[in-house]
């Protein structure tokens, strides 16, 4: 019956400096914004989906997590294109952010930062090789090592994220690694 999450929404404190961050820093494009009622929303990349923030008082505002799903080939510039644009990468699975880390499990490319709220966003991007059985957290360059992938370092990669291509990240089911694997991989890849 589920094949995604069509919507998430984050709270923050100030309608005004959250819209700013959204907008100048991450370049999003307001869809609908409705500030009498204290709320904008997004439609990364015109994919349908929608993310919206929400003016709250702080006795009812509460921390958040989400993702927008990036190209993997943007994947490497991640961080630079967020220090460019006054974001600190953050520190995640006791791993520094000195570049891109891997979900193996999934597998998944990520980064991660904060809002001015404390929001924890990422960038995540979906890998084409096959997950591992082994779940773990490692660096970008250690993923393509083990896949026979040799590129620049990601630290040095420069930036070349366009903000058309921003989507909600949408977690892929769970499968197992079988015939149906790549039945489900192609329809994932071909949603976006």
């Amino acid at each position: 019956m589920i094949n995604g999450i069509y919507e998430t929404h984050a709270d923050v404190r100030n309608l005004k400096e959250a819209r700013a961050f959204y907008e100048e820093q991450l370049g999003l494009t307001p869809s609908l914004v409705m500030e009498e009622r204290g709320v904008i929303f997004y439609t990364p990349g015109g994919s349908g989906q929608v993310f919206g923030i929400w003016e709250k008082p702080e006795v009812e505002w509460k921390k958040s997590h989400f993702a927008f799903q990036i190209p993997v080939e943007d994947m490497k510039a991640a961080i630079s294109w967020l220090k460019d644009r006054e974001i600190v990468a953050k520190q995640a699975f006791g791993l520094d952010p000195t570049e891109p880390l891997v979900h193996t499990w999934v597998p998944m490319a990520s980064v991660y930062f904060e809002d001015p709220d404390g929001n924890l966003l990422e960038f995540a991007a979906n890998l084409p090789e096959p997950p591992d059985h082994d779940p773990k957290v490692i660096y970008f360059s250690d993923w393509e090592k083990k896949h026979g992938k040799h590129t620049s370092s990601p630290v040095q990669a420069e930036p070349t994220l366009e903000t058309q291509h921003y989507k909600p990240y949408i977690p892929r089911q769970k499968a197992v690694v079988n015939e149906n694997y790549n039945r489900l991989l192609s329809q994932r890849i071909n949603r976006f």
